[in-house]
């Protein structure tokens, strides 16, 4: 455990715009993000790192998955939706598939009729294309 902290320890302590090569930001800015956003709760810290990664990189789908879960710790479903949209314009993926699909699911409640229907079924489409992409995740 120690060992661990000390490793914590040394992350917080980089500057990146100082020590790590230019191409290499956005990936540090993602691991970093994703060390903040471990934590079940919210961290605003999780926010600010994969928000700059995705600046620095939006090809880099890893982080918008990332982004998206961060805001959907933090009840901001607005924002989570946009950032799985914005990994699937940049790689049709597994991941961003299943979250967008669930987010859709949570919105239809708030809707009523045909338009319910609708997102309902762009959610199961959403989903089995995620399966079809690997039947054995989730299991």
């Amino acid at each position: 455990m120690k060992k661990k902290m000390s490793y914590w320890r040394s992350l917080k302590k980089i500057d990146a715009d100082v020590q790590i090569p230019q191409p290499l930001r956005a990936k540090f800015f993602c691991l970093k993000g994703r060390c903040y956003n471990i934590n079940p709760l919210y961290d605003a810290r999780a926010m600010q790192c994969l928000s700059r990664a995705v600046k620095l990189n939006p090809s880099m789908v890893d982080s918008w998955n990332e982004l998206g879960e961060c805001y959907w710790k933090n009840m901001n479903v607005k924002e989570a939706r946009a950032s799985f949209e914005g990994a699937l314009k940049q790689e049709r993926n597994r991941l961003s598939l299943r979250c967008l699909s669930i987010i859709l699911r949570q919105e239809s409640g708030a809707r009523r009729g045909k338009e319910a229907t609708a997102v309902i079924q762009k959610s199961v489409e959403l989903a089995k294309e995620a399966v079809s992409q690997d039947t054995k995740d989730g299991v």
